[in-house]
């Protein structure tokens, strides 16, 4: 393979007749894993269909454990491509690439070397297991797996966005925006004490009687705020309530 690795095109020519023969485990791992997304970021599917059939030849051979979890990751990175630049119907009931997704990454999430997989790594298995899962409309599983990946890198930057998102959404589910933003501030106080047994159920009891005066204080105080001209004369009170517990979740009571 003497491509010139700063040419994106040509690399991505060299590695589409690549043979894994001879190359370490490692070795052929990189292969799978840059072909797969050269193929993305030159829209060129075939590749992501040439890396299964690597996958396939690589599964075949004795892999460490760690490799072989790893390799299910890709696939399902594999099928994303897919997903991404073969012609679908996106409201077809029916999503095969996508459920691909989904298979194998809950395939690398129950491989037994899963937890040897690199903290990093593992954020990025459940990130991408919490969207697929919103993608399908399982928003409530969606916000679990990007749970778990906060829990390893609370920092982790896709799963931060799109849990917010995620929450916001789920939040509109409900009519009145009142009872939207108690229902974000009592998750984010469970979200807050997840895993910590009892003790987290009764400081969520209380968060959540906390809410509730608050709602009774805000009430008041958008009537006061009302009266005196602080907020516009064209919003009507339950708007104004909104207004204010936004503010309130933003920048605290």
């Amino acid at each position: 393979m003497a491509a010139n690795p700063s040419n994106p095109a040509e690399l991505y020519a060299a590695l589409l007749t690549a043979e894994l023969a001879g190359l370490s485990s490692a070795a052929s791992l990189g292969v799978i894993g840059s072909l797969i997304d050269l193929s993305d970021d030159l829209g060129e599917p075939d590749g992501a269909r040439r890396a299964l059939e690597l996958s396939d030849l690589l599964e075949a051979t004795k892999l460490p454990e760690a490799d072989a979890a790893l390799l299910e990751y890709f696939r399902a990175n594999a099928w994303s491509v897919l997903q991404r630049h073969e012609p679908t119907n996106l409201w077809d009931w029916e999503q095969p690439a996508l459920g691909k997704q989904i298979f194998y990454l809950r395939k690398c999430v129950c491989h037994a070397a899963f937890s040897k997989l690199d903290k990093l790594r593992r954020c990025q298995v459940f990130a991408n297991l919490g969207n697929c899962m919103d993608t399908v409309g399982r928003f409530i599983e969606a916000q679990e797996y990007w749970g778990q990946a906060l829990t390893l890198e609370p920092k982790f930057g896709m799963a931060v966005g799109n849990k917010g998102c995620g929450l916001e959404t789920y939040a509109q589910a409900l009519y009145d925006p009142g009872h939207q933003m108690l229902f974000v501030k009592f998750l984010q106080s469970l979200d807050c004490e997840r895993g910590r047994g009892r003790s987290g159920l009764v400081r969520s009891r209380r968060v959540l009687r906390s809410c509730l005066f608050d709602v009774r204080c805000m009430r008041r105080l958008s009537k006061g705020a009302l009266t005196r001209k602080l907020i516009s004369d064209d919003w009507p009170p339950g708007v104004a309530v909104a207004k204010l517990w936004q503010a309130m979740l933003l920048y605290g009571p």
